[in-house]
This record gives structure tokens, sequence and C-alpha cells, in this order.
């Protein structure tokens, strides 16, 4: 889930077997433009709130993926095999991966590591779906200008 969009930063750690830690946080509660609206529309933005994500991150058997562009198919951690440590307060979602000299051998996880060492991925993009309201209620949606 790489992308240059929330404004949560990524700090990159190179290690000498060809691994890296990667850290990172997605901020809580802040407006992120999701379009600009083109020439004639309205900006559109969302904002997250606290603990969004905790129906997931709290699950032991929920795996969670660190991806590079949304792709399952570029998987560079994941809760499961204990490469991806996942820490959510009110204010953040901090992540912490391991990106193995296996993954980061890969073409995916070489581009990875390029695009955080070069700034040119310098955030967190959250991909998500809704829990089923039976699990956890519906909130009413919030416009937000």
């Amino acid at each position: 889930m790489l992308w240059g969009a929330s404004g949560g930063g990524l700090e990159l750690r190179r290690k000498g077997d060809g691994s890296a830690r990667l850290r990172g946080s997605f901020p809580y509660n802040k407006n992120a433009v999701l379009s600009d609206g083109g020439r004639k529309g309205r900006p559109r933005k969302e904002r997250i709130g606290s603990r969004a994500f905790s129906y997931r991150i709290e699950l032991p058997e929920e795996d969670i993926h660190l991806l590079l562009g949304h792709d399952y198919g570029k998987p560079l951690a994941s809760k499961r095999a204990g490469t991806l440590i996942l820490t959510d307060s009110d204010d953040v979602l901090g992540i912490e991966a391991v990106i193995t000299a296996a993954i980061a051998s890969t073409t995916h996880g070489a581009d990875a590591l390029a695009l955080i060492a070069a700034g040119l991925a310098v955030g967190l993009s959250p991909g998500f779906r809704l829990p089923p309201e039976r699990a956890v209620p519906a909130e009413q949606a919030e416009t937000i200008e």
C-alpha cells in the first residue's frame, strides 16, 4: 500500500544482508485530497477517523499486507508472516515492516525500495473494505469541504 498521498512519511533503513526496515505512519483525522475536481468540479476530500482500521488490526487471524500500489501481486510484508507490525492509536496508524532480502530482490521489491529511497514514494495509502454492519454498526457519513 505504498503511495505518496497521506502525508505520513516513510523512513527506510537498508541492512547489509539485503533486507530493509520500513517505518511510516498514517495520520488520522486529517483531510486528504482524493481529487482536485478538474477544471469545473469541486475537490473531493476524505478524512479517516481514529482507529478506523481497528476491526481488522485487532483480529489475530486476519492478515494485513503491505503492498506496492495496492496490488496483491506485489506484497512487501504481512502481519501473518511476522514482517508487518501495526501500532494503532487515536492519532496515527504506525507501521513497521521488514522487507526481507528475498522480497527486496524481486522486481517489485527493488522498485518499491528505489522509489522510497529516491523520495518518490513518501507516504502510505490504506486499502480497506468496510466491515459488515453486523460486526460494526455503520456510521453516518459526513461531508468534508
